[in-house]
């Protein structure tokens, strides 16, 4: 098992990836929050069992940080994110794509040019639950229930939805 950790540095933002892949062509990731002490396992299926290398698994790191908020280092997070990959055995199985001072009309065109099986959020969200992106005249707030049809509208079905907000 790999374990990938990220945000050490920062108390609110503490998470990690656990990694591991199965002789049946199973890749189990676990995400663990030691912020609210959770953890999600998702299990993601390797139909291409005798393919060398083996399936790229596609992490999109949406960040959004609106002029307006706190500042928070999200670029020292995906610093930590594709370090933590790079030192890991199973790095070529990761791509990290980021979308960088993300707008909620970047989302969809981000999900249909890069299907990826994980999509981590990092930014600001309100106390009703809602995610905080830039815009060009002012912050954009997006539920939770609107940002989950845009995801369930994806051309590939997500396997995991991480939030650190």
């Amino acid at each position: 098992m790999t374990k990938i950790q990220f945000g050490e540095q920062f108390d609110h933002s503490k998470a990690s990836y656990d990694i591991s892949t199965s002789s049946e062509s199973t890749t189990e990731i676990s995400v663990g929050s030691q912020h609210d002490k959770s953890e999600r396992q998702v299990n993601i299926r390797d139909d291409h069992r005798n393919v060398l290398p083996p399936t790229t698994i596609t992490i999109l790191f949406v960040a959004s940080n609106p002029l307006t908020t706190e500042r928070l280092e999200l670029d020292e997070e995906f610093r930590g994110i594709t370090q933590s990959i790079q030192m890991s055995r199973h790095r070529e199985s990761f791509l990290v794509v980021p979308v960088l001072a993300a707008r909620p009309e970047d989302l969809l065109p981000a999900l249909n040019t890069h299907r990826p099986e994980i999509v981590h959020f990092s930014g600001h969200g309100t106390r009703q639950g809602d995610l905080l992106f830039a815009g060009e005249q002012k912050n954009s707030q997006v539920s939770l229930k609107d940002l989950g049809r845009v995801l369930a509208s994806a051309p590939k079905r997500i396997q995991l939805t991480f939030f650190n907000a």
